[in-house]
């Protein structure tokens, strides 16, 4: 939340993209998804800013997740079709310095879900598709600590403020992992080419975690003067 901008500086936190020091920069990445498991699964992600004149810059990037190819089986084990899962997430975002040392920024991003596909017990089942908005605040500041100079930041974001995710009925949607993130770093330049950095954040989920309740059988001890 509170580490120095760079291209990736949207995706955890918009408010840093005023602080930005190049005109441009983009990002590629690539990891492989439970590799122990499988080898078809993977998450890219590819973001990149421009400046808008001293005190602005805008981002767009590109998630996308590949979960890999399904086998389908009906109930006696025969095979029964395959299928592609996938996901993507479009965003873009804006930040703007309103101060020496503040800035906040804002996020829109349109998500799809495609997990089912056109799986044959699928039923009326079809991808989900959302919009959701993200909101960042950021602080830098240089301060002198006894002998040395360091840079303290400061950090804070909503994301995925928004609709619901629908995948099959409309009455039992599915929430958007909403998120408040805090966080703060700071920072001590040994030289030109060196520098050390200790960062902490921390994440709050702001929507309802998925409950499972599975019913469990108790059997009480019979109390005196108790018929049953």
């Amino acid at each position: 939340m509170a580490t120095s901008p760079d291209a990736n500086a949207a995706y955890y936190n918009p408010g840093k993209l005023g602080f930005v020091n190049y005109k441009y920069a983009f990002s590629p990445s690539y990891s492989p998804w439970l590799r122990q498991i499988t080898d078809d699964m993977s998450l890219s992600y590819l973001s990149g800013y421009g400046k808008v004149g001293d005190r602005g810059a805008i981002s767009a990037s590109l998630l996308y997740f590949n979960l890999g190819n399904i086998d389908y089986r009906d109930f006696q084990n025969l095979p029964n079709g395959n299928f592609n899962p996938k996901e993507y997430a479009f965003t873009v975002s804006y930040g703007q310095k309103l101060g020496e040392n503040f800035g906040v920024g804002v996020s829109a991003r349109y998500v799809r879900s495609n997990i089912i596909g056109s799986f044959p017990g699928g039923g009326d089942a079809q991808p989900g598709s959302s919009f959701a908005a993200d909101l960042g605040a950021y602080y830098s500041k240089d301060a002198t600590i006894g002998a040395g100079v360091y840079n303290l930041a400061f950090g804070l974001a909503v994301s995925n403020i928004g609709n619901k995710m629908v995948y099959r009925d409309a009455t039992n949607p599915s929430f958007l992992p909403t998120q408040l993130r805090l966080g703060t770093a700071i920072t001590r330049e040994i030289d030109s080419y060196n520098k050390i950095t200790l960062a902490f954040d921390a994440t709050k989920l702001l929507v309802p975690s998925p409950y499972y309740e599975t019913p469990i059988a108790k059997t009480l001890p019979r109390q005196p003067g108790c018929s049953a």
